[in-house]
């Protein structure tokens, strides 16, 4: 049987630091059949000449010579592939050691359309939190299984807001092309229809793919460095300029229900209204009123205290935005204010608790300066799946995270 094809899309603009490293892991794959797919959006650092550098025929370079937005950077790089599965890789992202000989003895095996991964994270030395410089975040008590497509989305929709447990095409896993070409024809030849293409594909994909397979194993590790989209957003430290030059240059705005805002739940009903809107999600119901009471609840036990005003300010104009007039919402918004202290800790440590955010992570601290080295001890550490905790543990582990203190383990 002939080895599945696999081909990496790596979407660029002026990471050349970091994008030397992720090529390094990509080109290191024991296995034949695979493509490097670098779509370099105009940039205007040494980009091109750190891919030529590497002389390998498994690259294929294009360069945009305009601007454009990530969406559509993300929609022309996925239009040059024609077979196979495809995985989009961030620019100071990793693919781990034997990831691709791993996925396509499963896809062989389980003659699946998705498989996804484990999601374990590596933030790279100029990230703006002093203590969590150089660290990995891996997965542990986890079982591999194949998962319904709708069950799981219900569940990220209403409670998780975690789409990296659905068949995302962004650093976690391989899709094949076949459900991607489906959805394009129902979607006026376009895949990628919302100004946060990752979260919109883990969305449609759930829509189309009846199941997928979790394997438990990390296929990739995500960087989290100081010039990554998703971390301009998700920190009162984060980089404002690279946040607002990514809005300045949305081809689709945000949704005209909602306000751009860093609530996981807002993020995720704008690809779900989108999606809606184009036929897909027929049985999904999320009115504006859903919305606003998961999305201020989620809010109360976000990590950074001086978000929850923020979103909070968020929800009153969508509110107002629709005309809602709803004396439940408008209390539970209003009248209800995040509070510090002790019991507050309290419960975040419950939550976190209940939603596994301390129970299946294990963090390691100053592991390395890059993506790559840490993609190779993320390795050696992924055999140690299983971990024991207790109540003791946990709160230890609370501490460390609050304080910035991690251990090997």
């Amino acid at each position: 049987m002939e080895n599945t094809k696999f081909s990496i899309i790596i979407p660029t603009r002026n990471r050349a630091s970091t994008l030397y490293w992720t090529i390094k892991t990509c080109l290191e794959q024991d296995y034949d059949n695979y493509e490097i797919i670098i779509s370099d959006n105009n940039s205007q650092d040494n980009t091109k000449q750190v891919v030529e550098g590497f002389n390998s025929d498994k690259i294929k370079y294009y360069h945009i010579p305009q601007t454009i937005s990530m969406t559509q950077n993300f929609e022309y790089a996925l239009s040059l592939v024609d077979n196979g599965y495809v995985s989009f890789l961030g620019s100071d992202d990793a693919l781990m050691p034997n990831a691709l000989i791993t996925a396509d003895i499963l896809i062989k095996k389980y003659k699946i359309e998705a498989l996804i991964g484990r999601k374990d994270y590596y933030k790279w030395n100029d990230v703006t939190e002093k203590n969590e410089k150089g660290i990995i975040r891996y997965e542990v008590n986890k079982k591999s299984e194949l998962i319904k497509s709708s069950e799981m989305l219900k569940k990220v929709l209403n409670e998780t807001f975690d789409y990296s447990k659905l068949p995302c095409i962004y650093s976690i896993g391989f899709i094949s092309l076949d459900p991607i070409k489906r959805i394009k024809e129902k979607s006026n030849g376009f895949f990628f229809n919302s100004s946060i293409p990752d979260v919109y594909s883990a969305i449609v994909l759930a829509d189309e793919i009846p199941q997928y397979l979790f394997e438990n194993y990390s296929f990739f590790l995500s960087g989290i460095s100081g010039q990554s989209n998703g971390f301009a957003f998700s920190s009162p430290e984060n980089n404002k300029n690279l946040a607002e030059q990514f809005i300045k240059e949305n081809n689709i705005p945000f949704h005209p229900k909602l306000v751009m805002s860093n609530s996981l739940p807002i993020l995720l009903a704008d690809s779900v209204y989108y999606a809606k809107e184009l036929g897909f999600l027929k049985n999904t119901i999320y009115s504006i009123e859903h919305l606003l009471e998961i999305a201020f609840k989620n809010a109360q036990w976000i990590k950074y205290h001086k978000t929850f005003i923020q979103i909070r300010e968020d929800l009153l104009k969508i509110k107002e935005l629709n005309n809602i007039n709803n004396d439940v919402i408008s209390k539970l918004i209003s009248d209800n204010h995040f509070k510090f202290g002790f019991i507050n800790n309290l419960k975040r440590f419950y939550y976190q608790i209940i939603n596994e955010q301390l129970l299946n992570f294990v963090f390691l601290k100053k592991t390395s300066g890059n993506v790559y080295d840490a993609s190779k001890l993320n390795y050696k550490q992924n055999k140690n799946t299983f971990i024991f905790n207790n109540v003791i543990v946990l709160f230890i582990k609370y501490v460390g995270l609050k304080m910035g203190y991690y251990k090997f383990k």
